[in-house]
């Protein structure tokens, strides 16, 4: 009950942000409930931050539907999301919503995304080559897209095709209904970031 009361400080510590990780992976789902919901509101402060940044996306793993639609929402906004892209962190909150959401919610994130690509290309090349990595790889249909496959190497062109045509055949023509084809095909692996506090903890996989 003390790391909930407290969760939003430990977050934000660079050793207390270990433990509230630990709580939301072993905790009882009540208590993993009343931390996510903690989140709305305090999304941006909480994802532009080098060690909350890190929980927030173990929340978004652990959170259920109705849990990551609030999230979503304020994702969503265009300034919250141009200022998202553009953070050294929490751009890979983003990377990390495309990877759990649902497909009608991964897809509000790719309409949202769309409108700041090509500033985000211009001020952080290898940024926007990630997002359009995670998008391609949540939903191959769009390697098509130049907005995103224009960020690709040929090697990587031709990962995707195959992304998406494997995708394809799996969900057969059109994918989920209200997706493109393919959707719902989400890459494995979380997105590659590394930030560990000081000191030996479990880092959330794949940390910065």
């Amino acid at each position: 009950d003390k790391v909930v009361e407290h969760a939003i400080d430990l977050m934000q510590d660079p050793f207390g942000n270990y433990v509230v990780q630990y709580v939301l992976e072993h905790s009882q789902k009540q208590e993993a409930h009343r931390i996510i919901c903690q989140l709305p509101g305090r999304l941006t402060e909480l994802s532009m931050q080098k060690f909350s940044s890190n929980v927030v996306e173990k929340c978004l793993q652990h959170a259920k539907n109705r849990e990551i639609e609030p999230l979503i929402e304020e994702l969503c906004h265009s300034e919250t999301m141009r200022r998202f892209l553009n953070d050294q962190y929490a751009n890979y909150v983003v990377q990390r919503a495309l990877q759990v959401a649902d497909d009608k919610q991964g897809l509000r994130l790719v309409q949202a995304i769309r409108p700041h690509m090509s500033s985000l290309a211009s001020s952080n090349a290898s940024c926007a080559r990630r997002v359009s990595s995670r998008v391609v790889r949540r939903f191959p249909s769009l390697m098509s897209d130049k907005l995103f496959s224009s960020y690709f190497g040929q090697k990587d062109k031709s990962f995707y095709y195959f992304l998406r045509r494997d995708g394809a055949q799996r969900e057969g023509p059109g994918g989920p209904a209200g997706a493109p084809a393919g959707a719902g095909a989400a890459g494995t692996g979380a997105a590659a970031h590394h930030h560990n506090g000081p000191g030996a903890g479990p880092p959330s996989d794949g940390h910065r």
